[in-house]
């Protein structure tokens, strides 16, 4: 199904990829390529995943967005030191990237609150094509 798209991207389906460091280019592994079979495998997983996904109740998903968060918590410092290999940043920007993302799962987790509300209705200021601000009703 994705054979044409894939090889229309020259996307290559064998052999190994090195991993280097951007900081000396040093050789820090390696990583399979997937042929087409494994792909069309992992995009039919994934499409299953979102519709199983997308029933679990909005509580349930901010829970779930808030348990892995702690979990960067958890795993700060080896996280930090695994962006600083791989982006070439200085251990305090490592630490900060997954401070960032800890404070944005948190955020996003808090957001799913509305819909432990029955009949919630959000009242958003969303732009229209004539650029009017004016609220519209946005159903949860």
């Amino acid at each position: 199904m994705h054979d044409d798209l894939l090889n229309s991207l020259c996307v290559k389906t064998s052999g190994t990829v090195i991993a280097r460091s951007p900081i000396d280019g040093a050789e820090i592994g390696h990583v399979s390529y997937d042929d087409a079979a494994s792909i069309e495998t992992k995009i039919a997983a994934s499409v299953v995943a979102f519709r199983e996904w997308r029933n679990v109740p909005a509580p349930r998903r901010g829970e779930l967005v808030r348990l892995f968060g702690e979990e960067l918590r958890a795993h700060k410092d080896a996280l930090g030191k695994l962006v600083t290999l791989e982006a070439g940043k200085i251990l305090q920007e490592g630490l900060g990237e997954v401070q960032e993302n800890d404070r944005h799962l948190r955020f996003r987790s808090r957001s799913f609150a509305p819909a432990l509300r029955p009949h919630h209705r959000e009242r958003t200021p969303w732009p229209s094509h004539d650029g009017d601000m004016a609220p519209r009703v946005r159903s949860r």
